[in-house]
């Protein structure tokens, strides 16, 4: 009887792996992947429970070669992206961040004023690998620490915020979806 049912489970499990192409093993070993379709990184995130994801704002007026060389340290750099925000977006992912916060209406305006200076510019997200979420805060103390600012980056802390912010970030839908004001009944 397993005979039977073993050739279905084969084709099953091949026909499941080539409906979720993962990223190539070989190009893991490159130093970060920023070729790759935006596709197959989200499918990374979804496939990897140690997958998070770094967003570096325009507040951060150096190089992102200091960024990635700690994430490097700390982990494995998987995918990274530019997306340009203009004012409204920018306003709405930072919204989109913070939402769970509970910041009152000045403590948010701070906040995005903080990351966006000009109220608006490009961000740098990064998809990363990292052993443990110990290892993540570490990676974000050293680099806050040498921006000598808290809100330089924007890190997950868990697989349920990793894949928030990913569908969030790989998607122009999910991002035009969150363009409602934000909500400081707390104020």
């Amino acid at each position: 009887m397993l005979k039977k049912y073993a050739g279905i489970l084969s084709l099953t499990i091949s026909i499941s792996a080539a409906a979720t192409p993962l990223i190539d093993s070989a190009l893991l070993n490159t130093r970060f992947i920023n070729h790759v379709p935006d596709s197959q990184a989200l499918e990374y995130v979804r496939a990897h429970f140690d997958s998070f994801i770094a967003v570096s704002f325009p507040c951060v007026k150096s190089k992102d070669e200091v960024l990635e060389r700690i994430l490097e340290k700390y982990g494995k750099i998987i995918h990274k992206k530019i997306i340009h925000f203009d004012e409204q977006e920018a306003f709405n992912f930072v919204k989109f961040c913070y939402r769970h916060e509970g910041f009152n209406k000045n403590q948010f305006y701070k906040i995005y004023h903080d990351k966006f200076p000009i109220g608006y510019g490009p961000i740098i997200f990064y998809v990363y690998t990292c052993e443990s979420l110990e290892t993540v805060r570490k990676a974000k103390a050293e680099i806050r620490n040498i921006y000598k600012l808290i809100g330089a980056i924007h890190a997950t802390d868990n697989h349920y915020q990793t894949l928030e912010l990913a569908n969030y970030l790989f998607s122009k839908k999910s991002r035009a979806k969150n363009c409602s004001s934000p909500d400081f009944s707390n104020s």
